[in-house]
């Protein structure tokens, strides 16, 4: 009886261990490398903006990442054709944005350009096929200063595509390197006004970032599960699985009790 008690709860462990195995990730996490070709920060009060100093930054090498969402939400735009391309756009009406963090580094500085305004995601499978990621505002109100004066936000975002033969699925790992027979091109922008109502006082963009990539390479993996998101859930038929094996372990159980106080 012992050694059959022993291979029920053997073959319990190993269904929960099937369990805690994620089914496929729904998120993906896409590297874009390559030098500033031209731009600068502006800052009204001579300041920083983003954390960035002004000056100009062309020539220097740049890291922009986005982590998006191969799963297509309610409301979002979904024009993919399977096998050969991949297209998807939310927000700004069109349910949630599939762009989750979108960060620029320039400098040792981490910059976050998310924004839940809109983004998209494209992939083409073909030998001129575009990989086009955006995360974009027009405009938005960010809320006011300690002086009472308003932040207004006109364009920030940050927007990477290159032309290359990428997989025709959002979900599959790739990279690639791209030159003058794959060119690539970016922008990364944040500029905004500060208002204050009631006054004469309005400037048009007096604090902008805005400059202007050449992507030279591109890494898309399938990260672990950030922080704040959720982990993946099992199959079904895992579940169906596990709860198999608890039953087992539970009839097991209930059978030893019986004999105990038989």
């Amino acid at each position: 009886m012992r050694a059959i008690s022993t291979s029920v709860f053997a073959v319990g462990a190993f269904l929960a261990g099937m369990a805690s195995t994620p089914a496929s990730a729904a998120y993906m996490l896409a590297t874009w490398q390559g030098t500033i070709v031209s731009g600068s920060v502006s800052s009204a009060d001579n300041g920083p903006v983003d954390g960035l100093a002004q000056g100009d930054y062309a020539g220097q090498a740049f890291t922009a990442t986005f982590l998006y969402d191969t799963t297509v939400q309610p409301g979002q735009m979904d024009y993919s054709t399977p096998g050969l391309s991949s297209y998807l756009y939310g927000g700004n009406g069109f349910g949630p944005s599939p762009i989750l963090e979108a960060t620029l580094i320039v400098g040792g500085v981490t910059i976050d350009l998310t924004s839940p305004y809109q983004g998209l995601v494209q992939q083409e499978h073909s030998a001129d096929g575009l990989i086009f990621q955006q995360s974009d505002t027009s405009w938005s109100t960010t809320g006011f200063t300690p002086e009472g004066m308003e932040i207004d936000s006109f364009d920030r975002g940050l927007t990477l595509a290159a032309y290359g033969n990428a997989p025709a699925a959002l979900d599959q790992d790739f990279s690639m390197a791209f030159d003058s027979s794959t060119p690539g091109y970016g922008t990364a922008s944040d500029c905004y006004s500060v208002v204050q109502y009631g006054s004469s006082f309005s400037v048009s963009s007096p604090y902008c970032l805005n400059l202007s990539l050449k992507p030279e390479s591109l890494t898309v993996v399938d990260p672990p599960a950030p922080g704040g998101l959720p982990s993946a859930v099992p199959e079904p038929s895992t579940w169906a699985m596990l709860i198999f094996g608890f039953g087992l372990v539970g009839a097991s159980l209930r059978r030893r009790k019986a004999l105990a106080t038989a």
